[in-house]
């Protein structure tokens, strides 16, 4: 696992400014913010995301101004007339999942260590047993 892994953010869009974007929108940004990601988004907060990329693959960072919608006075008037996002013909996803999801293997490091412990003893109880016998 890197800080460079991306996580998926869930949003549901309520104005648009820029590009075609779905009612429900996910947008992808690097697990840490070593890597520029965004680490600290809230559910149930309000944004402006500034997103790029293709609408499947939409990403934003900690250079691209998102921020909570509470702090985004400037940027709304700088913005100007917004317009509705698109209707989504899947209704079965929901607003904003999962703010932190785990990148892939994110359990697997946990896992090795408690299986390298177990190990470990093992073979100095063994190591034990023997001596003990001789």
């Amino acid at each position: 696992m890197s800080s460079g892994d991306l996580v998926s953010i869930t949003f549901a869009v309520d104005q648009v400014w820029k590009g075609e974007v779905e009612k429900s929108t996910v947008v992808h940004t690097a697990l840490s913010s070593a890597s520029c990601g965004i680490e600290n988004f809230t559910v149930d907060a309000e944004y402006v995301v500034y997103a790029y990329g293709e609408p499947d693959k939409l990403e934003t960072n900690i250079c691209d101004r998102t921020k909570l919608l509470a702090n985004a006075e400037e940027d709304l008037a700088g913005l100007g007339v917004s317009y509705e996002p698109l209707q989504v013909q899947d209704s079965s996803i929901s607003p904003i999942t999962d703010a932190k999801e785990k990148p892939k293997g994110y359990y697997l490091i946990p896992i090795g260590g408690v299986v390298v412990i177990l190990a470990f003893a093992f073979m100095v109880f063994s190591f034990r047993r023997k001596s003990d016998n001789r």
